[in-house]
């Protein structure tokens, strides 16, 4: 019921923060076909990869969050959108949105381990959250997640 609930109110909020808070933003002009003639072992394949294998569209102006789903390898349940949230706030991003998820975590109290880990290992992380990743789909992935010292969730 929870879970629901919180799907309902991201599906309900997210034309108005793309409005609002991201009207600056571009969408990446990409697409689901662009995206599967990456390698395998580059970000751009890895990207489509996650959007096939959780039955996702490209959100316009969301790319970079999913990418972060990518780095991250976070699914889409409820609790690991939080904890993305919480990593990336260890590792130095706070935004509009972000302390919007971060008060309503507290409808999962029970997952505060999980949160808190997350934030844990954002901090370990070299500050990866501000690149453009637009332009560096064509790099390996698991290079880039070296790089950065990306843990999974």
């Amino acid at each position: 019921m929870r879970n629901k609930f919180y799907k309902i109110l991201f599906f309900a909020s997210e034309g108005l923060y793309r409005r609002y808070f991201k009207r600056k933003k571009r969408a990446w002009n990409i697409t689901k076909s662009d995206l599967s003639v990456f390698k395998d072992d580059q970000l751009g394949h890895a990207y489509y990869s996650f959007l096939l294998d959780n039955e996702l569209d490209i959100l316009p102006k969301f790319e970079r969050h999913d990418i972060m789903h990518v780095l991250t390898s976070t699914n889409t349940e409820v609790k690991n959108e939080v904890a993305l949230q919480y990593y990336l706030l260890g590792n130095g991003k706070l935004s509009v949105y972000q302390i919007f998820v971060l008060i309503s975590s507290i409808g999962f109290i029970n997952k505060l381990p999980l949160f808190i880990r997350s934030y844990r290992k954002g901090r370990l992380a070299l500050p990866f959250h501000h690149l453009s990743y637009e332009n560096m789909l064509h790099i390996n992935t698991n290079d880039l997640i070296d790089q950065y010292n990306i843990q999974e969730l």
